[in-house]
């Protein structure tokens, strides 16, 4: 017995690409960057043909995208109830921030392209796939964010001097790699641009209230000096040699410690719901 037509949303919450314009695209822009907005339907007549049409492009804004989500069910409606096929789940929805979905397969990519990345043992267990849904679930929040402000996406390209730089520190072994881990090359760069996007929108948003009083400097002088002379370092930098590194870590660390409380205020204003066997 054949299980009913189901069907799974490709939503914008995953870190892709915009879709270029042409000539109506300008650099920088934040209105001409789209995410599609797919609805993909296997169905199993004729060796399952997967039915894959767009909706069109999806702004990033919040407000489009609930319009042109409310198109799109229509438009799947309309075809589901021609086709009165049925078929199988290709996604399943693991969970939900506030109007924005987070699917298990944008979990399992998460988990392989950040091992990728660290050069770790790949584990797909449980415990690593909600460690993976809680970094998306802050990346969501961030996006949310990001759309608000309007803030400018950077372009794909901008990720490609990493990406070069990921791929010459393996060397001929590269192509195996991203195989043994399971991922593609397009894959990793769009995990590196939407990194990228993150780093920038943070120091953006949360750098410029950072203040940074004398006395903290020289605090962390201080602690700093007692770790040298434990090391046996010598000669020991002056506090005005230091200076110029100390200040970048205290102000890291302070955008870190800012970004932490606004993530924490953020979760109690937005809904986040797991849907049950999402990490089975």
């Amino acid at each position: 017995m054949r299980k009913p037509l189901k069907y799974a949303i490709v939503s914008e919450t995953a870190p892709m690409p915009p879709v270029s314009l042409g000539r109506e695209e300008m650099s920088g822009n934040r209105q001409n960057h789209f995410w599609p907005l797919m609805f993909s339907i296997t169905c199993p007549v004729q060796n399952g043909p997967k039915l894959d049409f767009l909706t069109g492009p999806v702004r990033g804004d919040l407000r489009n995208t609930r319009s042109n989500f409310r198109n799109g069910m229509l438009s799947w409606m309309f075809v589901s109830a021609a086709l009165m096929l049925q078929g199988e789940i290709i996604d399943r929805i693991a969970v939900s921030v506030g109007n924005q979905v987070i699917t298990e397969n944008q979990i399992e990519e998460e988990v392989r392209v950040t091992a990728f990345q660290n050069r770790s043992d790949l584990s797909l267990s449980t415990a690593e796939k909600k460690k993976a849904a809680e970094r998306l679930i802050e990346q969501s929040l961030v996006k949310r964010e990001m759309d608000i402000s309007r803030y400018p996406l950077p372009q794909l390209a901008d990720a490609d001097v990493r990406l070069a730089e990921i791929r010459a520190s393996f060397g001929n072994g590269y192509q195996q790699k991203l195989s043994q881990y399971g991922i593609d090359e397009a894959a990793l760069r769009r995990h590196l641009w939407w990194q990228l996007a993150l780093l920038r929108f943070i120091e953006y948003r949360f750098r410029p209230g950072i203040q940074l009083p004398e006395q903290d400097v020289r605090e962390a002088y201080d602690n700093q000096a007692v770790q040298w002379k434990q090391q046996g370092l010598t000669p020991i930098p002056s506090f005005e040699e230091a200076r110029p590194g100390l200040e970048q870590a205290l102000v890291e660390q302070r955008t870190d410690q800012a970004l932490d409380r606004w993530l924490g205020d953020t979760r109690t204003q937005v809904e986040i719901r797991f849907h049950e066997g999402a990490f089975q």
